[in-house]
This record gives structure tokens, sequence and C-alpha cells, in this order.
């Protein structure tokens, strides 16, 4: 990921463990150092993105394409 703020980055983390994709690892140390781990039910969901990411790489072009043709249609009144 790139250009993401830390409090974004920490409410999706937070969001992630309230749903149980990954845990969070607290190692109660000063200055605080904590880990984020994938649990079952994240490795399970990362199985069945990697064809969408798989597709998403093959087609990076076409997608670019269809984003900027977006951006330059003027839009509906």
């Amino acid at each position: 990921m790139t250009n993401v703020s830390v409090k974004t980055l920490i409410q999706h983390l937070k969001e992630m463990v309230d749903d149980g994709v990954i845990r969070r690892i607290d190692f109660q140390t000063v200055p605080p150092h904590v880990e984020y781990a994938l649990t079952e039910f994240g490795h399970s969901l990362a199985k069945v993105l990697a064809p969408l990411c798989e597709w998403g790489t093959r087609h990076t072009s076409e997608v670019a394409e269809i984003v900027q043709n977006r951006k330059r249609a003027p839009e509906a009144a």
C-alpha cells in the first residue's frame, strides 16, 4: 500500500481484527510493539481473493483506461 495515513491504516486494521480476519499481537513493551497475523478465517479469505488479484494484475492496463475514461467523461446532469 502506498499513500495511506496512519489513522486510516489503524482504522482498517481494527476493522479486520473485529471481523476476525487478522489478530493483533501486543507485546506489552515500551515503546509499543504490535504485530498482526492472519487468522484461519483470513487465510480462507486470502485463498478466494488470490484469483481476483491475478485477474487485476493481468488486466491492469484495461482497468486504468476505464478509470481514466470515467475521469474525463462529463458528469450527467
